[in-house]
């Protein structure tokens, strides 16, 4: 690695609000009273026809077993462009994600952020987001992939790679809920 005066990993585990970047940082402005940025091991997912009933439904089983790791980090929701309802709600009072699901349109915007961050606008070191195109957009095809994207908090692994592939193999339910889903939307 580098010739650091600590072992960023073992500051990561024991001192995880050390690692937590000021929102703003970089701005002419300077650092502001959010949290900008946090070190999170994700993983990301580009995927076709988030407009289709049977993959909306996978990204609803992939939440669902994110949710089971997380939920008791999980804080707020956000939503870009609901169709209803309010585009943030503590995670608490927020209705099921199949709930809202249902209730949309082909040309609907699927976007929801799942994020751990103590106040609304915080990063935080859990996230589940996922944005995926409307029915219109996908059909032109040349607008773009839509992504779903994950992470979990990096003091989940110690700084061997192997156990960081071991828990890889682990969130298969990932590609298992989906490769399912999106193969019965294309038969």
């Amino acid at each position: 690695m580098t010739d650091l005066p600590f072992d960023p990993i073992q500051l990561m585990r024991e001192h995880p609000e050390k690692m937590r970047i000021p929102g703003g940082l970089l701005t002419k402005q300077g650092p502001q009273e959010y949290v900008g940025g946090v070190p999170a091991i994700t993983g990301t997912l580009f995927f076709n026809d988030a407009h289709l009933p049977e993959v909306r439904e996978a990204i609803c089983l992939c939440f669902d077993e994110y949710e089971a790791l997380a939920k008791e980090h999980l804080t707020w929701l956000w939503r870009e462009e609901p169709p209803e309802g309010p585009d943030k709600f503590a995670y608490s009072k927020a209705p099921a994600m199949r709930t809202m699901m249902k209730r949309m349109h082909e040309n609907d915007l699927v976007s929801f952020t799942y994020i751990s961050g103590k106040q609304a606008h915080d990063a935080g070191d859990w996230e589940f987001k996922v944005f995926g195109r409307r029915g219109w957009e996908a059909k032109m095809i040349v607008r773009g992939t839509s992504a779903l994207r994950f992470s979990v908090t990096s003091g989940c692994f110690s700084s061997d790679v192997r156990e960081f592939c071991q828990a890889l193999e682990g969130y298969s339910w990932l590609w298992r809920s989906w490769s399912g889903a999106v193969c019965r939307a294309h038969e």
